[in-house]
């Protein structure tokens, strides 16, 4: 997924080091408007049913979706009573599971848990060689 969103205009780091096969490529971020825009890319991929384990996320209405999106990427020009309103939203029109699943995409993308897992430098080698 990580490689169908970057492009050229997004300003990530891919250092594509050979672990043997199989093994993933290194991630990184280099700033925050590298962030806001892998955020947006990852949250209209996930809306647009690309992302299997939550592809009936397309299915719901359009009104669904814009909440939804709101929600995900926690728009700061949203104020707190609008916000709640969309919250309400998507209570009363998703299953128990859904929320769940809608609930952990927010915690990974609003509240940047993915972010700083991709801010992190990954083995790097300490002390003298």
């Amino acid at each position: 997924m990580i490689r169908t969103l970057t492009s050229e205009s997004l300003v990530v780091k891919a250092i594509d080091q050979s672990r043997g096969n199989g093994s993933w490529p290194y991630i990184r971020l280099i700033n925050d408007h590298a962030n806001h825009q892998l955020r947006m890319q990852m949250v209209q991929y996930i809306l647009e049913g690309d992302a299997l384990e939550v592809s009936y996320l397309s299915t719901l209405s359009a009104k669904c979706i814009d909440c939804l999106t709101s929600y995900l990427l926690g728009d700061p020009n949203i104020s707190a009573e609008e916000m709640s309103e969309k919250v309400q939203f998507l209570k009363q029109n998703l299953k128990e599971d859904q929320l769940k699943d809608v609930y952990i995409l927010r915690g990974l993308l609003s509240f940047d848990v993915f972010h700083h897992s991709l801010m992190k430098r990954w083995s790097v080698d300490y002390g003298y060689s």
